[in-house]
C-alpha cells in the first residue's frame, strides 16, 4: 500500500482542468482552475445542430447526448503542451490498459511522489450513483494504490450532482480497469494516451510568469474564436457555433410537439450550465482576468473584466430562462430569450476584440 495523504482533492467546474490544477498545487504552484483553463488555451465554444427531422420523424425522445454543445476544446494533447510550456514540467504517458502495465505505471510515480491523471469514462466508477454511470469520457487523479486489496485511491474533484461534489477514496482496480478500457475519445480527436504523469523540475508559479506571457494564451482563443474551425465537417466552434446556435433557436420554438420542445430546452439548460459550457468557461475567464489585473492595472482589461462578468451572469440568465421553458413558455418567453442570446452574442464578440487589441 502506498499513498499521497497530502494530496488535497478540490471541486472542480471542468473534470480534467481541476484535475491538472490540483496536481500542480501538489507539487506548490498555486495556481487555480481558472488558470489552468487559460493557459491550456481551452475555452472554445462548439455547437452541432441538433437533428430534428430524425427525432420528430421517428417519434423517438430525445437524450442529452443528441445535443452536441459545451465550451472546451478536446484536443487533449495539444491543450497540456499548452500548459507545460509555461513551467518546466515533463510528461511521461501511457496508453497501455493491460492490467500490469498499469499496476507497473501507477507504482513508479506514485512511490516517486507524482500523482497519475486518467481519462476514463464513468461507467464503472463504483462511487458515482448509478446514473451518472456512462461512457462520458472523464477525469480522475490516482493518488495511490493498495494491491492486497486490490483497490486504488482516487481523487474526483468534479462529480455532476447538483452542486458538484468531490470524492477522495477507494476505487476498486478492476472497476479503474474498465473505465480506462472504456475510454473514447471526443470528436474523433485522438488523446494518445489513457494516463498522464507530470514530473516539475523548478519552482516557478504563475506569480513568475510576465503578464505578456499569461496574457498571450487569451490572444490565442480570441483568433481561434474568429477563425470558427469546423470539427467532424457538422460541428462549429467559436463564433461561427454561436451564430448557429442563434439560428436554430428560431426552429427550436416552433417545435409543436411538446415532450421534443421540452426535451431542448432541458437540455439545452443543461449543456449551458455544465459540460464547460458558457456558464463555466466564463466564470473561468472572469477568474483569470483577475489574476492578470494583479499582474498589470491596465484600462482595457478592466473593461474585459467588467464584460466578462456581464457575460457570466447574461448566460446563467439564460440557462435558467431554457430551464423554465421546459416547463413554460409563450410567445413573450421565447422572444425574451432570443433578444437576449442575440445580445450576449454581440457582447462576446465586443470583449474578443478588445482582447485582440490589447
Amino acid at each position: 500500500m502506498y499513498k499521497l495523504d497530502e494530496f488535497y482533492t478540490s471541486t472542480g467546474q471542468i473534470c480534467i482542468m481541476s484535475c491538472i490544477s490540483d496536481i500542480f498545487n501538489f507539487y506548490g504552484l498555486n495556481v487555480n482552475e481558472s488558470i489552468v483553463f487559460c493557459l491550456a488555451e481551452a475555452g472554445l465554444f462548439y455547437y452541432k445542430p441538433i437533428d430534428l427531422e430524425s427525432v420528430l420523424s421517428e417519434h423517438k425522445e430525445m437524450t442529452l447526448f443528441d445535443l452536441v454543445m459545451g465550451g472546451m476544446k478536446y484536443n487533449i494533447p495539444l491543450m497540456i503542451k499548452n500548459i507545460i510550456q509555461h513551467f518546466e514540467f515533463t510528461i511521461e504517458t501511457s496508453s497501455n490498459t493491460e492490467k500490469r502495465v498499469v499496476q507497473e505505471f501507477i507504482e513508479k510515480h506514485i512511490q516517486n511522489g507524482r500523482p497519475v491523471l486518467s481519462l476514463l469514462s464513468r461507467e464503472f466508477l463504483g462511487y458515482l450513483m448509478p446514473k451518472y454511470k456512462n461512457r462520458i469520457s472523464h477525469s480522475i487523479n490516482i493518488i495511490g494504490y493498495d494491491w492486497e486489496n486490490n483497490q486504488v485511491y482516487a481523487s474526483d474533484s468534479y462529480i455532476p450532482t447538483s452542486p458538484t461534489t468531490a470524492y477522495n477514496g477507494v476505487l476498486l482496480f478492476n472497476e479503474y480497469l474498465q473505465c480506462l478500457q472504456t475510454s473514447e475519445d471526443i470528436f474523433m480527436q485522438d488523446f494518445g494516451f489513457r494516463n498522464i504523469v507530470f514530473e516539475k523540475h523548478s519552482s516557478c508559479t504563475f506569480d513568475d510568469l510576465s503578464y505578456d506571457a499569461a496574457l498571450s494564451p487569451l490572444k490565442h482563443m480570441a483568433v481561434e474564436f474568429f477563425d470558427s474551425n469546423l470539427l467532424q465537417g457538422n460541428i462549429y466552434t467559436g463564433m461561427k457555433a454561436y451564430q448557429q446556435f442563434y439560428e436554430d433557436y428560431d426552429k427550436w420554438t416552433k417545435i409543436d410537439n411538446k415532450v421534443i420542445f421540452s426535451q431542448v430546452m432541458r437540455y439545452v439548460h443543461s449543456r449551458l450550465t455544465n459540460f464547460g459550457g458558457p456558464v463555466v468557461t466564463y466564470s473561468l475567464f472572469h477568474e483569470y482576468i483577475r489574476n492578470l489585473l494583479i499582474k498589470k492595472q491596465d484600462l482595457s482589461l478592466c473593461k474585459m473584466y467588467s464584460i466578462c462578468n456581464d457575460l457570466e451572469t447574461k448566460w446563467f440568465v439564460i440557462a435558467n430562462l431554457f430551464g423554465k421553458a421546459s416547463f413554460y413558455a409563450n410567445d413573450n418567453t421565447m422572444e425574451n430569450l432570443r433578444e437576449r442570446v442575440r445580445a450576449v452574442i454581440t457582447d462576446m464578440n465586443q470583449m474578443y476584440h478588445m482582447i485582440l487589441d490589447i
